[in-house]
């Protein structure tokens, strides 16, 4: 009668195989996620993106008070605000003069309203963006009482020529209405 036993050997092979799959795997998902942290940085001056010289990207879109410099978690429901969008774009499609339009959407998350959408088009290489790296602030009017502690959140897309078009799209942080 015969009897069947494991080779330990066999299955160690296996579970050393298993874990270096699970590793790399591992690897793949913290390597991804750093690199779209990378891609979406809502807070660091400092930020950089490298592109291919046919791309454009919208490198990211926040709120500031109207006039100010850094992103702004807060803004009062009296005052007036922006929203910047910073883009990029490569020296080819820069420099081909290209037709570019830019969107933005404010959305209320409380009560799930749109409380503001603006858009700016023009031709790459030429006034506002004359140069690949580009921001421009759109005025927010103010937000009112009634929106007082509301969360909101932007959404910013770019397009750039007329046929088969380069989109790009990018959200804000979230900031509440105080």
């Amino acid at each position: 009668m015969s009897t069947k036993t494991r080779c330990p050997g066999r299955i160690s092979a296996l579970a050393r195989q298993l874990t270096a799959i699970l590793l790399i795997g591992l690897v793949a998902i913290l390597t991804l996620a750093a690199y779209r942290a990378l891609a979406q940085d809502n807070g660091n001056e400092d930020f950089t993106v490298y592109l291919h010289p046919n791309d454009v990207q919208l490198v990211r879109v926040y709120p500031r008070e109207k006039g100010g410099k850094i992103l702004e978690e807060t803004i009062p429901s009296d005052a007036e605000f922006e929203v910047v969008v910073e883009a990029k774009a490569g020296a080819a499609i820069h420099g081909s003069g290209g037709k570019y339009s830019i969107q933005i959407v404010v959305r209320d998350l409380t009560d799930f309203t749109v409380v503001h959408r603006d858009n700016l088009e023009g031709n790459l290489a030429y006034e506002p963006w004359d140069e690949p790296v580009f921001w421009h602030a759109f005025p927010v009017p103010a937000q009112g009482p009634a929106k007082e502690y509301h969360i909101y959140e932007v959404l910013a897309s770019l397009q750039v020529g007329v046929r088969n078009p380069n989109v790009t799209f990018t959200k804000s942080p979230l900031f509440i209405i105080w």
